[in-house]
């Protein structure tokens, strides 16, 4: 029986295949892999540009999603942890009042500030470099949040989601992607190759309610992407 590779699977493996060519064009050749998930987490230097300009193509499948467990209203505040470029915001969160991203990469920062330049201007937008761990704005300031593709890479989670918590007015909505769907192996195998985390469905749950999030849920994509999307909201 002939094994299906799916297609998201075909889609990174070339991207980081390209990657890993940039590695050893750039002589660290030692251990690609670690410089690689490095630039992932935080692009920088030259190679950054190239990791922050590919990256929304292969995250991409997570914007619409995303955007529609979160229900976005006219109404909303919302703040994405680890924006990258701005991509989700732009295409998916221009029509709420307003929106703010923070991303420790200033090569992201730089390129999110361009791509929502005229909400900036209009002051319904707002991009800054920072540490998830240490979000810069004031309790309950926000009514929805969320952070894609990023959250299992953070040195420390639990603090983060904490930190989102914070920052969400009570009755808040998060939605997050935490870790794949384990029924994969090919995903898995895939993922454990590259060196990524991936934790399993309770510790991503755990970690959700350990942040003191409530009614969380969690649903996967289809076969093509399977990411574990949860879902959580801030008690009254």
């Amino acid at each position: 029986m002939t094994t299906r590779i799916p297609a998201w699977i075909k889609k990174v493996g070339l991207i980081l295949i390209g990657f890993s060519a940039l590695a050893l064009v750039l002589g660290r050749t030692v251990d690609s892999k670690k410089w690689i998930r490095s630039q992932l987490a935080v692009p920088r230097g030259p190679g950054g540009w190239l990791f922050a300009l590919t990256m929304p193509m292969f995250h991409k499948v997570l914007y619409s999603p995303a955007a529609e467990f979160l229900q976005l209203r006219p109404d909303d505040d919302l703040v994405e942890v680890a924006c990258g470029s701005g991509v989700f915001l732009k295409e998916h969160a221009a029509h709420v009042k307003r929106i703010a991203g923070l991303d420790m990469s200033d090569i992201q920062v730089g390129l999110a500030r361009r791509r929502l330049r005229h909400q900036i201007s209009a002051g319904t937008a707002e991009i800054v470099r920072g540490d998830a761990v240490a979000l810069p704005w004031e309790d309950n300031r926000f009514t929805a949040a969320t952070c894609l593709g990023t959250l299992e890479f953070l040195s420390d989670p639990v603090a983060a989601l904490r930190e989102m918590k914070r920052v969400l007015q009570p009755g808040g909505r998060i939605v997050v992607t935490c870790g794949i769907d384990e029924n994969d192996e090919d995903c898995v195998k895939e993922t454990e190759w590259w060196g990524f985390p991936h934790p399993s469905e309770a510790e991503s749950r755990k970690m959700v309610e350990d942040a003191g999030f409530s009614l969380v849920s969690i649903t996967y994509l289809d076969d093509d992407y399977p990411a574990r999307f949860i879902q959580g909201v801030k008690p009254e």
